[in-house]
Protein backbone atom coordinates (compact mmCIF):
# COMPACT_ATOMS: atom_id res chain seq x y z
CA UNK A 1 0.00 0.00 0.00
CA UNK A 2 0.55 -1.05 -0.75
CA UNK A 3 0.75 0.31 -0.86
CA UNK A 4 1.18 0.21 -0.64
CA UNK A 5 2.64 0.20 2.17
CA UNK A 6 3.91 3.21 4.65
CA UNK A 7 3.48 0.74 7.24
CA UNK A 8 6.82 1.17 9.00
CA UNK A 9 8.29 -1.65 10.72
CA UNK A 10 9.08 -1.10 14.67
CA UNK A 11 12.26 0.68 14.11
CA UNK A 12 12.37 1.60 17.72
CA UNK A 13 12.93 -1.91 18.71
CA UNK A 14 16.25 -3.30 19.04
CA UNK A 15 14.81 -6.21 20.15
CA UNK A 16 13.59 -7.98 17.20
CA UNK A 17 15.06 -10.34 15.43
CA UNK A 18 14.69 -12.08 11.81
CA UNK A 19 14.24 -15.48 11.53
CA UNK A 20 14.61 -17.85 8.65
CA UNK A 21 10.79 -20.00 8.92
CA UNK A 22 11.34 -23.93 7.63
CA UNK A 23 12.38 -24.27 4.14
CA UNK A 24 9.65 -25.87 1.73
CA UNK A 25 10.46 -29.48 0.95
CA UNK A 26 11.67 -30.27 -2.38
CA UNK A 27 9.02 -31.90 -4.98
CA UNK A 28 5.79 -30.49 -2.37
CA UNK A 29 2.76 -28.48 -3.26
CA UNK A 30 3.83 -25.96 -0.63
CA UNK A 31 2.75 -22.36 -0.99
CA UNK A 32 5.56 -20.05 -0.91
CA UNK A 33 3.83 -16.56 0.01
CA UNK A 34 6.41 -13.42 -0.13
CA UNK A 35 7.51 -11.88 3.23
CA UNK A 36 8.30 -12.76 6.36
CA UNK A 37 6.19 -13.98 9.28
CA UNK A 38 5.90 -11.80 12.32
CA UNK A 39 8.71 -11.50 14.52
CA UNK A 40 7.17 -12.81 17.80
CA UNK A 41 8.17 -11.70 21.57
CA UNK A 42 9.42 -14.66 24.21
CA UNK A 43 6.59 -14.47 26.22
CA UNK A 44 3.96 -17.25 25.69
CA UNK A 45 0.89 -15.82 24.03
CA UNK A 46 -3.04 -15.94 24.78
CA UNK A 47 -4.68 -17.38 22.24
CA UNK A 48 -8.66 -15.77 21.49
CA UNK A 49 -10.38 -18.16 18.46
CA UNK A 50 -12.51 -15.64 16.73
CA UNK A 51 -13.84 -18.94 14.18
CA UNK A 52 -13.20 -22.41 14.04
CA UNK A 53 -12.88 -23.60 10.23
CA UNK A 54 -15.39 -22.84 8.71
CA UNK A 55 -16.60 -23.17 4.88
CA UNK A 56 -17.44 -19.67 3.46
CA UNK A 57 -20.18 -20.24 0.56
CA UNK A 58 -22.86 -17.48 -1.08
CA UNK A 59 -22.39 -13.84 0.55
CA UNK A 60 -23.39 -14.54 4.36
CA UNK A 61 -21.21 -12.63 6.49
CA UNK A 62 -19.89 -14.80 9.71
CA UNK A 63 -20.61 -12.70 13.20
CA UNK A 64 -18.07 -12.71 15.36
CA UNK A 65 -18.39 -12.26 19.16
CA UNK A 66 -14.88 -10.75 20.26
CA UNK A 67 -14.21 -11.22 24.02
CA UNK A 68 -10.71 -10.04 25.72
CA UNK A 69 -8.39 -12.67 27.11
CA UNK A 70 -9.19 -12.66 30.46
CA UNK A 71 -5.47 -14.65 31.57
CA UNK A 72 -3.78 -12.03 29.78
CA UNK A 73 -5.19 -8.79 30.44
CA UNK A 74 -3.47 -5.67 28.66
CA UNK A 75 -0.89 -4.33 27.65
CA UNK A 76 0.60 -6.85 25.14
CA UNK A 77 3.51 -6.66 23.97
CA UNK A 78 2.53 -7.74 20.60
CA UNK A 79 -1.00 -9.10 19.18
CA UNK A 80 -1.18 -10.81 15.66
CA UNK A 81 -3.77 -12.04 13.54
CA UNK A 82 -3.84 -15.84 12.60
CA UNK A 83 -5.52 -16.76 9.34
CA UNK A 84 -5.44 -20.18 8.33
CA UNK A 85 -7.28 -21.19 4.75
CA UNK A 86 -8.05 -24.38 2.49
CA UNK A 87 -9.74 -24.72 -0.84
CA UNK A 88 -10.82 -27.93 -2.17
CA UNK A 89 -9.53 -29.26 -5.80
CA UNK A 90 -11.46 -28.48 -8.65
CA UNK A 91 -12.23 -25.39 -10.23
CA UNK A 92 -12.68 -22.01 -8.38
CA UNK A 93 -12.06 -17.68 -8.73
CA UNK A 94 -9.94 -16.08 -6.19
CA UNK A 95 -11.83 -14.71 -4.08
CA UNK A 96 -11.58 -11.55 -1.40
CA UNK A 97 -11.72 -12.21 2.62
CA UNK A 98 -12.35 -9.77 5.30
CA UNK A 99 -11.87 -9.56 9.24
CA UNK A 100 -13.04 -6.08 11.46
CA UNK A 101 -13.89 -6.18 14.67
CA UNK A 102 -15.47 -3.06 15.56
CA UNK A 103 -15.36 -1.74 12.01
CA UNK A 104 -11.61 -2.13 12.39
CA UNK A 105 -10.11 -3.97 9.64
CA UNK A 106 -7.82 -6.85 11.07
CA UNK A 107 -7.06 -8.38 7.15
CA UNK A 108 -8.11 -8.55 4.07
CA UNK A 109 -6.28 -10.79 1.21
CA UNK A 110 -7.85 -13.02 -1.22
CA UNK A 111 -7.41 -16.38 -1.53
CA UNK A 112 -5.80 -19.23 -4.20
CA UNK A 113 -7.34 -20.88 -6.92
CA UNK A 114 -7.25 -24.59 -7.09
CA UNK A 115 -6.98 -27.03 -9.92
CA UNK A 116 -8.48 -30.43 -10.62
CA UNK A 117 -5.58 -32.20 -8.60
CA UNK A 118 -4.30 -29.24 -6.60
CA UNK A 119 -5.99 -28.09 -3.26
CA UNK A 120 -3.99 -25.45 -1.61
CA UNK A 121 -3.77 -24.58 1.64
CA UNK A 122 -2.04 -21.49 3.56
CA UNK A 123 -1.02 -19.27 6.39
CA UNK A 124 -1.60 -15.84 6.80
CA UNK A 125 -0.52 -13.47 9.55
CA UNK A 126 -0.53 -9.67 10.24
CA UNK A 127 0.92 -7.55 13.23
CA UNK A 128 -2.44 -5.94 14.69
CA UNK A 129 -0.51 -4.47 18.02
CA UNK A 130 -1.43 -0.70 16.87
CA UNK A 131 -5.16 -1.97 17.23
CA UNK A 132 -4.82 -2.64 20.71
CA UNK A 133 -7.40 -0.15 22.15
CA UNK A 134 -9.92 -1.90 20.44
CA UNK A 135 -9.40 -5.48 22.04
CA UNK A 136 -9.21 -4.14 25.72
CA UNK A 137 -13.36 -4.80 25.98
CA UNK A 138 -15.83 -6.83 24.25
CA UNK A 139 -16.71 -5.68 20.52
CA UNK A 140 -18.83 -7.10 17.76
CA UNK A 141 -17.36 -8.06 14.16
CA UNK A 142 -17.78 -10.08 11.33
CA UNK A 143 -15.63 -12.68 8.68
CA UNK A 144 -16.60 -12.19 4.71
CA UNK A 145 -15.76 -14.63 1.97
CA UNK A 146 -17.99 -14.29 -0.82
CA UNK A 147 -17.92 -17.92 -2.43
CA UNK A 148 -20.63 -19.67 -5.29
CA UNK A 149 -19.96 -23.20 -5.51
CA UNK A 150 -22.25 -24.77 -8.46
CA UNK A 151 -21.33 -27.82 -11.21
CA UNK A 152 -18.87 -25.94 -12.39
CA UNK A 153 -16.85 -23.98 -9.82
CA UNK A 154 -16.90 -26.64 -7.10
CA UNK A 155 -13.78 -25.37 -4.71
CA UNK A 156 -14.66 -24.71 -1.38
CA UNK A 157 -12.83 -22.49 0.68
CA UNK A 158 -12.85 -23.33 4.41
CA UNK A 159 -11.22 -20.70 6.70
CA UNK A 160 -9.81 -20.01 10.44
CA UNK A 161 -9.18 -17.10 12.13
CA UNK A 162 -7.81 -16.25 15.94
CA UNK A 163 -5.59 -13.42 17.48
CA UNK A 164 -2.37 -14.18 19.91
CA UNK A 165 -1.84 -11.68 22.91
CA UNK A 166 1.98 -11.60 24.22
CA UNK A 167 2.21 -10.10 27.66
CA UNK A 168 4.80 -7.87 28.14
CA UNK A 169 8.33 -9.47 29.28
CA UNK A 170 9.06 -8.58 33.22
CA UNK A 171 10.81 -5.38 32.92
CA UNK A 172 10.51 -4.47 29.05
CA UNK A 173 8.90 -1.39 28.24
CA UNK A 174 5.43 -1.23 27.13
CA UNK A 175 4.85 -0.55 23.69
CA UNK A 176 3.38 2.86 22.61
CA UNK A 177 0.85 2.08 20.91
CA UNK A 178 -2.41 4.50 19.99
CA UNK A 179 -5.44 5.77 22.45
CA UNK A 180 -7.58 5.97 19.98
CA UNK A 181 -8.47 3.76 17.37
CA UNK A 182 -11.62 4.25 15.10
CA UNK A 183 -12.52 2.56 12.14
CA UNK A 184 -13.55 5.39 9.06
CA UNK A 185 -16.48 3.20 7.69
CA UNK A 186 -17.81 0.13 9.64
CA UNK A 187 -17.33 -2.19 6.76
CA UNK A 188 -15.25 -2.42 3.78
CA UNK A 189 -17.03 0.06 1.58
CA UNK A 190 -17.41 -0.54 -2.43
CA UNK A 191 -17.03 2.64 -4.31
CA UNK A 192 -16.86 3.22 -8.19
CA UNK A 193 -16.40 6.13 -10.49
CA UNK A 194 -19.25 8.37 -9.54
CA UNK A 195 -18.77 7.99 -5.54
CA UNK A 196 -14.78 7.77 -5.49
CA UNK A 197 -15.04 7.88 -1.86
CA UNK A 198 -15.46 7.24 1.76
CA UNK A 199 -15.67 9.87 4.52
CA UNK A 200 -17.06 9.81 8.19
CA UNK A 201 -17.20 12.96 10.26
CA UNK A 202 -16.22 13.01 13.55
CA UNK A 203 -15.00 15.17 16.75
CA UNK A 204 -11.72 13.76 17.82
CA UNK A 205 -10.25 14.03 21.85
CA UNK A 206 -8.84 17.70 22.39
CA UNK A 207 -5.32 16.59 23.42
CA UNK A 208 -4.17 14.32 20.19
CA UNK A 209 -0.28 14.89 19.87
CA UNK A 210 -0.20 12.33 16.47
CA UNK A 211 -2.62 11.32 14.46
CA UNK A 212 -2.39 8.68 11.26
CA UNK A 213 -4.77 6.83 9.33
CA UNK A 214 -4.42 3.21 7.67
CA UNK A 215 -5.76 3.15 4.57
CA UNK A 216 -6.78 -0.09 1.88
CA UNK A 217 -7.71 0.75 -1.22
CA UNK A 218 -8.26 -3.25 -2.98
CA UNK A 219 -9.49 -3.24 -6.85
CA UNK A 220 -12.19 -5.38 -8.20
CA UNK A 221 -13.34 -6.10 -11.51
CA UNK A 222 -11.87 -4.20 -14.49
CA UNK A 223 -10.07 -2.21 -11.99
CA UNK A 224 -8.39 -5.25 -11.09
CA UNK A 225 -6.00 -5.00 -13.91
CA UNK A 226 -5.63 -0.85 -13.86
CA UNK A 227 -2.39 -1.69 -14.76
CA UNK A 228 -2.71 -2.27 -18.08
CA UNK A 229 -5.85 -0.32 -18.93
CA UNK A 230 -5.62 1.28 -21.89
CA UNK A 231 -6.49 5.64 -22.93
CA UNK A 232 -9.87 5.13 -25.20
CA UNK A 233 -9.53 6.54 -28.48
CA UNK A 234 -10.93 9.29 -30.09
CA UNK A 235 -14.06 8.34 -30.82
CA UNK A 236 -14.23 4.76 -28.99
CA UNK A 237 -17.22 5.03 -26.30
CA UNK A 238 -15.57 3.91 -22.59
CA UNK A 239 -17.16 0.71 -21.51
CA UNK A 240 -16.61 0.29 -17.69
CA UNK A 241 -17.81 -3.68 -17.50
CA UNK A 242 -15.38 -4.22 -20.03
CA UNK A 243 -11.47 -4.21 -19.30
CA UNK A 244 -10.70 -2.46 -22.47
CA UNK A 245 -13.06 0.56 -20.93
CA UNK A 246 -11.19 0.79 -17.32
CA UNK A 247 -9.74 4.66 -18.16
CA UNK A 248 -5.97 5.45 -18.01
CA UNK A 249 -3.75 3.32 -16.28
CA UNK A 250 -3.48 5.23 -13.18
CA UNK A 251 -4.94 4.67 -9.37
CA UNK A 252 -3.39 6.70 -6.80
CA UNK A 253 -5.28 6.87 -2.91
CA UNK A 254 -5.67 10.50 -0.87
CA UNK A 255 -6.87 11.49 2.40
CA UNK A 256 -8.86 14.67 2.89
CA UNK A 257 -9.37 16.40 5.91
CA UNK A 258 -12.18 18.97 5.66
CA UNK A 259 -12.17 18.67 2.21
CA UNK A 260 -8.43 19.84 1.51
CA UNK A 261 -5.77 16.87 0.98
CA UNK A 262 -4.02 15.93 4.05
CA UNK A 263 -1.89 13.03 2.84
CA UNK A 264 -1.23 10.51 -0.21
CA UNK A 265 -0.52 6.62 -0.37
CA UNK A 266 0.38 4.73 -3.86
CA UNK A 267 -1.30 2.05 -5.53
CA UNK A 268 0.34 -1.16 -5.34
CA UNK A 269 -0.36 -3.06 -8.48
CA UNK A 270 -1.54 -6.30 -6.95
CA UNK A 271 -2.15 -9.20 -8.87
CA UNK A 272 -4.56 -12.06 -7.33
CA UNK A 273 -3.87 -15.64 -8.44
CA UNK A 274 -6.92 -15.85 -11.27
CA UNK A 275 -5.09 -12.89 -12.63
CA UNK A 276 -4.04 -13.25 -16.53
CA UNK A 277 -3.28 -16.77 -16.64
CA UNK A 278 -3.61 -18.83 -13.13
CA UNK A 279 -1.16 -20.91 -14.39
CA UNK A 280 1.57 -18.29 -13.36
CA UNK A 281 0.47 -17.99 -9.55
CA UNK A 282 0.44 -21.65 -8.59
CA UNK A 283 2.29 -22.25 -5.35
CA UNK A 284 4.14 -18.55 -5.27
CA UNK A 285 1.54 -15.74 -5.46
CA UNK A 286 2.38 -12.10 -6.79
CA UNK A 287 3.55 -9.74 -4.18
CA UNK A 288 0.96 -9.82 -1.11
CA UNK A 289 -1.88 -11.01 -3.03
CA UNK A 290 -2.84 -13.39 -0.15
CA UNK A 291 -2.24 -10.47 2.64
CA UNK A 292 -3.29 -7.46 1.24
CA UNK A 293 -0.91 -4.42 3.38
CA UNK A 294 -2.90 -1.36 3.66
CA UNK A 295 -0.94 2.06 3.77
CA UNK A 296 -0.13 4.18 7.14
CA UNK A 297 -0.21 7.95 6.14
CA UNK A 298 0.76 10.70 8.88
CA UNK A 299 -2.01 12.93 9.71
CA UNK A 300 0.08 14.58 12.68
CA UNK A 301 0.63 17.90 11.48
CA UNK A 302 -3.51 18.29 11.72
CA UNK A 303 -3.31 16.96 15.07
CA UNK A 304 -3.51 20.71 16.66
CA UNK A 305 -6.54 21.97 13.79
CA UNK A 306 -8.53 18.75 14.97
CA UNK A 307 -8.14 19.55 18.69
CA UNK A 308 -10.46 22.31 18.51
CA UNK A 309 -13.52 20.12 19.43
CA UNK A 310 -15.38 20.51 16.28
CA UNK A 311 -16.46 17.43 13.78
CA UNK A 312 -13.84 17.14 11.20
CA UNK A 313 -15.03 15.20 7.64
CA UNK A 314 -11.88 12.33 7.43
CA UNK A 315 -12.01 11.42 3.68
CA UNK A 316 -10.37 8.82 1.14
CA UNK A 317 -10.31 8.98 -1.99
CA UNK A 318 -9.13 6.86 -5.03
CA UNK A 319 -7.92 8.66 -8.18
CA UNK A 320 -8.57 6.94 -11.50
CA UNK A 321 -11.48 4.20 -9.94
CA UNK A 322 -14.05 3.18 -12.84
CA UNK A 323 -15.74 0.07 -11.59
CA UNK A 324 -15.20 -0.44 -8.15
CA UNK A 325 -12.64 -0.56 -5.06
CA UNK A 326 -13.62 -1.84 -1.53
CA UNK A 327 -12.37 1.12 0.90
CA UNK A 328 -11.41 1.40 4.42
CA UNK A 329 -9.21 3.16 6.80
CA UNK A 330 -8.80 3.02 10.78
CA UNK A 331 -7.41 6.33 12.51
CA UNK A 332 -5.09 6.45 14.61
CA UNK A 333 -4.37 9.06 17.85
CA UNK A 334 -2.54 9.30 20.65
CA UNK A 335 -3.15 11.38 23.57
CA UNK A 336 -1.57 13.60 25.79
CA UNK A 337 -2.25 12.01 29.50
CA UNK A 338 -1.53 15.39 31.32
CA UNK A 339 -3.78 17.68 29.64
CA UNK A 340 -6.91 17.58 28.46
CA UNK A 341 -6.41 20.27 25.83
CA UNK A 342 -3.54 20.36 23.56
CA UNK A 343 -3.75 23.65 21.59
CA UNK A 344 -1.58 23.79 18.01
CA UNK A 345 -2.29 24.37 14.67
CA UNK A 346 -1.46 23.67 10.74
CA UNK A 347 1.36 26.08 9.79
CA UNK A 348 1.53 24.72 5.92
CA UNK A 349 0.34 22.55 3.23
CA UNK A 350 1.56 22.24 -0.44
CA UNK A 351 0.01 18.88 -1.34
CA UNK A 352 -1.92 19.04 -4.55
CA UNK A 353 -3.54 16.71 -7.18
CA UNK A 354 -1.40 14.40 -8.97
CA UNK A 355 0.15 15.84 -12.38
CA UNK A 356 -0.96 13.59 -14.75
CA UNK A 357 0.05 13.33 -18.78
CA UNK A 358 -0.08 11.27 -21.29
CA UNK A 359 1.76 10.77 -25.01
CA UNK A 360 0.76 8.81 -27.98
CA UNK A 361 -3.32 7.32 -28.39
CA UNK A 362 -3.39 4.02 -29.51
CA UNK A 363 -5.62 3.30 -32.40
CA UNK A 364 -8.68 0.84 -32.48
CA UNK A 365 -9.12 -1.65 -34.95
CA UNK A 366 -11.87 -4.97 -34.28
CA UNK A 367 -12.21 -3.95 -30.52
CA UNK A 368 -8.53 -4.02 -30.05
CA UNK A 369 -5.99 -0.83 -29.10
CA UNK A 370 -2.72 -0.78 -30.68
CA UNK A 371 -0.25 1.23 -30.57
CA UNK A 372 2.11 2.90 -27.84
CA UNK A 373 1.31 5.00 -24.58
CA UNK A 374 3.32 6.65 -22.00
CA UNK A 375 1.11 7.43 -18.53
CA UNK A 376 3.15 9.44 -16.24
CA UNK A 377 2.66 11.39 -12.96
CA UNK A 378 4.28 13.27 -10.67
CA UNK A 379 3.80 14.97 -7.11
CA UNK A 380 5.36 16.66 -4.38
CA UNK A 381 4.05 18.68 -1.33
CA UNK A 382 4.95 19.32 2.10
CA UNK A 383 2.97 19.40 5.37
CA UNK A 384 3.81 21.15 8.59
CA UNK A 385 2.12 21.67 11.82
CA UNK A 386 2.76 22.11 15.38
CA UNK A 387 1.19 20.75 18.75
CA UNK A 388 1.58 22.16 22.16
CA UNK A 389 2.49 19.47 24.36
CA UNK A 390 2.44 19.26 28.46
CA UNK A 391 6.48 18.13 27.31
CA UNK A 392 6.59 21.26 25.04
CA UNK A 393 5.83 22.31 21.79
CA UNK A 394 6.21 19.84 19.18
CA UNK A 395 6.57 20.25 15.61
CA UNK A 396 6.36 18.29 12.43
CA UNK A 397 6.82 18.12 9.10
CA UNK A 398 6.19 15.72 6.19
CA UNK A 399 7.13 16.06 2.71
CA UNK A 400 5.90 13.69 0.05
CA UNK A 401 7.25 12.80 -3.68
CA UNK A 402 5.75 11.02 -6.12
CA UNK A 403 6.88 9.63 -9.61
CA UNK A 404 4.58 7.48 -11.78
CA UNK A 405 5.26 5.89 -15.14
CA UNK A 406 3.19 3.02 -17.46
CA UNK A 407 4.71 2.37 -20.94
CA UNK A 408 2.46 0.24 -23.07
CA UNK A 409 3.70 -1.10 -26.36
CA UNK A 410 0.54 -3.74 -28.21
CA UNK A 411 0.92 -4.49 -31.54
CA UNK A 412 -0.37 -7.31 -33.62
CA UNK A 413 1.18 -11.03 -31.70
CA UNK A 414 1.77 -9.44 -28.18
CA UNK A 415 2.44 -6.60 -26.44
CA UNK A 416 4.65 -5.01 -23.30
CA UNK A 417 3.89 -3.05 -20.22
CA UNK A 418 6.04 -1.60 -17.80
CA UNK A 419 5.07 0.26 -15.02
CA UNK A 420 7.68 2.20 -12.75
CA UNK A 421 6.41 3.82 -9.07
CA UNK A 422 7.75 5.92 -6.75
CA UNK A 423 6.82 7.17 -3.53
CA UNK A 424 9.04 9.21 -1.06
CA UNK A 425 7.81 10.34 2.40
CA UNK A 426 10.49 11.86 5.03
CA UNK A 427 9.02 13.40 8.25
CA UNK A 428 10.79 15.68 10.44
CA UNK A 429 10.28 16.00 14.17
CA UNK A 430 11.32 18.53 16.59
CA UNK A 431 10.41 18.76 19.91
CA UNK A 432 11.60 18.23 24.05
CA UNK A 433 13.35 14.86 22.90
CA UNK A 434 15.08 16.62 19.87
CA UNK A 435 15.33 16.35 16.40
CA UNK A 436 14.07 13.37 15.21
CA UNK A 437 13.70 11.61 11.23
CA UNK A 438 12.40 9.42 9.71
CA UNK A 439 11.89 8.23 6.11
CA UNK A 440 10.38 5.61 3.83
CA UNK A 441 11.49 4.96 0.19
CA UNK A 442 9.31 2.85 -2.02
CA UNK A 443 9.28 1.06 -5.49
CA UNK A 444 6.90 -1.02 -7.33
CA UNK A 445 8.48 -2.49 -10.67
CA UNK A 446 6.03 -4.45 -12.63
CA UNK A 447 7.08 -6.11 -16.04
CA UNK A 448 4.59 -7.72 -18.18
CA UNK A 449 5.49 -9.31 -21.40
CA UNK A 450 2.81 -11.28 -23.65
CA UNK A 451 3.35 -12.59 -27.10
CA UNK A 452 0.85 -15.10 -29.09
CA UNK A 453 1.27 -16.52 -32.64
CA UNK A 454 -0.25 -19.38 -34.29
CA UNK A 455 1.47 -22.78 -35.13
CA UNK A 456 -0.99 -25.03 -37.48
CA UNK A 457 -4.07 -25.41 -35.58
CA UNK A 458 -2.76 -24.83 -32.13
CA UNK A 459 -2.02 -21.25 -30.75
CA UNK A 460 1.32 -20.29 -28.93
CA UNK A 461 1.63 -18.01 -26.05
CA UNK A 462 4.46 -16.89 -24.05
CA UNK A 463 3.89 -14.66 -20.36
CA UNK A 464 6.33 -13.12 -18.58
CA UNK A 465 5.89 -11.32 -15.53
CA UNK A 466 8.02 -9.27 -13.23
CA UNK A 467 6.85 -7.99 -10.27
CA UNK A 468 8.35 -6.25 -7.06
CA UNK A 469 8.01 -4.11 -4.00
CA UNK A 470 11.09 -2.55 -2.76
CA UNK A 471 10.79 -0.47 0.51
CA UNK A 472 14.08 1.26 2.31
CA UNK A 473 13.38 2.89 5.80
CA UNK A 474 15.48 4.98 7.82
CA UNK A 475 14.99 6.18 11.41
CA UNK A 476 17.14 8.35 13.30
CA UNK A 477 16.28 9.31 16.90
CA UNK A 478 18.22 10.10 20.14
CA UNK A 479 22.00 9.85 17.59
CA UNK A 480 20.99 6.07 16.94
CA UNK A 481 19.74 5.07 13.35
CA UNK A 482 18.16 2.27 12.12
CA UNK A 483 18.35 0.87 8.60
CA UNK A 484 15.90 -1.72 7.01
CA UNK A 485 15.82 -2.43 3.07
CA UNK A 486 12.93 -5.13 2.23
CA UNK A 487 13.20 -6.56 -1.55
CA UNK A 488 10.53 -8.81 -2.86
CA UNK A 489 10.41 -9.95 -6.22
CA UNK A 490 7.97 -12.22 -7.86
CA UNK A 491 8.92 -13.15 -11.43
CA UNK A 492 6.51 -16.45 -13.47
CA UNK A 493 7.20 -17.64 -16.90
CA UNK A 494 4.49 -19.78 -18.79
CA UNK A 495 5.01 -20.70 -22.07
CA UNK A 496 1.29 -22.32 -23.23
CA UNK A 497 0.15 -24.61 -25.97
CA UNK A 498 -4.24 -23.98 -26.71
CA UNK A 499 -5.61 -26.68 -29.49
CA UNK A 500 -8.51 -26.07 -31.46
CA UNK A 501 -10.74 -26.82 -28.76
CA UNK A 502 -9.59 -24.00 -26.35
CA UNK A 503 -7.78 -23.09 -23.35
CA UNK A 504 -9.44 -26.17 -21.08
CA UNK A 505 -7.23 -28.57 -23.19
CA UNK A 506 -4.06 -26.17 -23.32
CA UNK A 507 -0.69 -27.81 -22.30
CA UNK A 508 1.48 -25.24 -20.28
CA UNK A 509 4.61 -25.28 -18.57
CA UNK A 510 4.96 -22.68 -15.93
CA UNK A 511 8.06 -22.23 -13.93
CA UNK A 512 7.95 -19.12 -11.32
CA UNK A 513 10.99 -17.37 -9.03
CA UNK A 514 10.50 -15.26 -6.03
CA UNK A 515 12.94 -13.78 -3.86
CA UNK A 516 12.16 -12.25 -0.51
CA UNK A 517 15.92 -10.48 1.09
CA UNK A 518 15.73 -8.14 4.20
CA UNK A 519 18.93 -6.18 5.10
CA UNK A 520 18.51 -4.77 8.83
CA UNK A 521 21.40 -2.90 10.91
CA UNK A 522 19.91 -4.39 14.04
CA UNK A 523 17.80 -7.19 12.98
CA UNK A 524 20.08 -9.02 10.93
CA UNK A 525 19.75 -10.15 7.45
CA UNK A 526 17.49 -12.71 5.52
CA UNK A 527 17.57 -14.02 1.78
CA UNK A 528 15.66 -16.88 0.48
CA UNK A 529 15.04 -17.28 -3.08
CA UNK A 530 12.02 -20.45 -4.32
CA UNK A 531 11.69 -21.60 -7.65
CA UNK A 532 8.90 -23.78 -8.65
CA UNK A 533 8.54 -25.72 -11.67
CA UNK A 534 4.73 -26.91 -12.92
CA UNK A 535 3.33 -26.65 -9.61
CA UNK A 536 6.32 -28.33 -7.55
CA UNK A 537 8.81 -26.95 -5.44
CA UNK A 538 12.48 -27.51 -7.54
CA UNK A 539 14.57 -25.57 -5.25
CA UNK A 540 15.29 -23.30 -2.44
CA UNK A 541 18.64 -21.15 -1.65
CA UNK A 542 19.34 -19.22 1.27
CA UNK A 543 21.67 -16.41 0.70
CA UNK A 544 22.41 -15.36 4.55
CA UNK A 545 21.78 -16.62 7.65
CA UNK A 546 19.97 -14.05 10.03
CA UNK A 547 21.20 -13.24 13.46
CA UNK A 548 19.81 -16.04 15.90
CA UNK A 549 19.14 -18.58 13.77
CA UNK A 550 20.31 -22.01 14.16
CA UNK A 551 22.47 -22.92 10.48
CA UNK A 552 21.24 -25.48 9.01
CA UNK A 553 22.23 -27.59 5.24
CA UNK A 554 20.43 -25.82 2.09
CA UNK A 555 18.27 -28.36 0.58
CA UNK A 556 19.01 -30.30 -2.33
CA UNK A 557 18.97 -29.04 -5.39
Amino acid sequence: MPLLVLLAIALSSPGDRLFAPPPPAIGSETVVPTGLPVSRPATKPCVVELFPEREFRGEARLPIAYRPPAECAGPWAKVVFEGDFRVTAGEQYDRTGFVTIAGVNLFTGTTMEPRKAFAPHWHVERDVSDYAAVFTRPQSGEALLTNYVDQRYTGQVFWTGRLLFYPVASGAAVPDTPDLVEALVPAPTEIDAKTMSVTRTLSFPRNLTRLMIDVLAQPQAADEFWWICQPEPAGMPVDPKKELGCGRPFRDVEVFIDGRIAGLAAAYPWIYTGGVNPRMWTLAPGVEALDLSPSRVDLTPFAGLVNDGKPHAITVRVVGVQRYFFAMGTLLGWRDARREVVPGGLDGNTLASARLTLTGTPAASDSELFGDTIVTAHRAGRVAGHVLTSRGRVATTINYRMAFSNTQRSAEGGGRVEQRTLVETRRTTHGPDGTQRYSVSETYPLVVEMTARQDGANRISDTHFRQGLTRIETQDRAGRTRHRTTSLLVEPRVHMIVPPTGRRDAKAQATTVTTTTVRDNVAGCYDRTVEVVDGRIATVRDGCTPRGATDRPTPDR
